[in-house]
Order: structure tokens, then sequence, then C-alpha cells
């Protein structure tokens, strides 16, 4: 070899050096990290205001029969049909750091949520029905206040139903499997997600 030829082979001998520094350098560069992923995750959540909902649509009958007292004659009675549209899930106003306990090295992180809780309540008046009234020709037909009394009573008998529906339990159960299908994509890999 010529002595001409040694420096571009030395000149060689760094480009491949640089180039191969420069990949090494690349293919070690990762995304962000778990902390930068959750930190960026919480305002998301907040974002969102509520979690894991769950609508359900209950129908109910109400009626009240009127058999009348001694000094009343005959009898009347009424029927309606109801729909109401209840809806609960997770409310996220409060959610924030304090929420979490992350351990980026073990890939874990433990959430904390507040139970369920009703989000909303609708009966609307067009889905109120008559659906069956009877009045005896010596009594008068049921008023606006008496009509109205019964549909408070079938709201406060709803909303006193609403636990045993199961939605609350089936909202947590939403909300839970969403936190925890969204921290595994972040890249963790144990996820507990708890209520209180």
């Amino acid at each position: 070899m010529t002595a001409s030829a040694k420096p571009y082979v030395s000149l060689f001998r760094v480009s491949i050096l640089v180039i191969v520094m420069t990949l090494v350098s690349v293919s070690c560069k990762k995304g962000p990290s778990l902390e930068e992923e959750l930190e960026n995750w919480i305002p998301q959540m907040t974002e969102m205001a509520e979690l894991g909902t769950v609508e359900y649509t209950v129908n109910k009958i109400v009626s009240a029969n009127d058999n009348g007292d001694w000094y009343k004659l005959g009898d009347r009675m009424i029927l309606f049909s109801t729909t109401s549209y209840i809806k609960a899930g997770i409310p996220l106003d409060d959610f924030g750091e304090k929420n979490i306990q992350a351990d980026a090295l073990r890939k874990s992180a433990i959430v904390t949520l507040p139970h369920a809780r009703l989000l909303s309540f609708n009966m609307p008046p067009e889905e109120v029905k008559l659906t069956y009234k009877k009045i005896s020709a010596l009594r008068s037909d049921f008023n606006a206040s008496e009509r109205n009394k019964l549909l408070m009573q079938a709201e406060q008998q709803i909303r006193a139903s609403i636990p045993s529906t199961g939605i609350y339990q089936e909202a947590e159960r939403n909300a839970s499997e969403m936190v925890t299908t969204m921290l595994k994509n972040l890249g963790f890999e144990i996820v507990k997600v708890q209520f209180e």
C-alpha cells in the first residue's frame, strides 16, 4: 500500500466508525419514559370528565287505585307507563397525581378512583303515557296535582332501586378495564385499580 492510500483508508475507517456510532445512538434513543407518559396521561383523564359510564333505561308502571272512603261513592283507577334514563359512572373532576402510585422500574401502577355514582336521571314528560283510566260516574277525574304526585313517587321509587340494578358495579368494572388498558398501552405491565 502506498503512503498516499493510507490517509484514504484511515478516513474510510473514521467514516465507518461515525456511521456506526450514529446508528447505535439512534437505536438506543428511546421514546418518553414511563414517568413522562404518565405525566401526559393525567390531563387526558381529567379532560374526559367521566369514566366507565353506563346508561340504563328503566320502564315502570305507575298506578293509583282509589276505591273511595265510606263517604265517597264509586272508585277510580289510573295507570301510567314511564321510561327513565339513568347514567352512572366515575367522575374525574378531582383526578390527579394523588390518585396514582407508580413504580417505573417495576412497571407497576396503582390507580385509586372514587366509587361510581349517579351522573344523571331523566324521566322525560314525553315518555310518560297514560295506559289505563277508570273513573266511576260519581267520582272526579285525577287532577294535574294528583298525577304529578304519582309521577314524583315513581321517580323516588326508581331512584331508591338504582343500587340494586348493578349499574354502579358495571360502571366500576368498565372504568377498571379502561384504566388498565390505557396504562398497559403506556408501558405498564402490572396495573391495579381500586375504588374508595
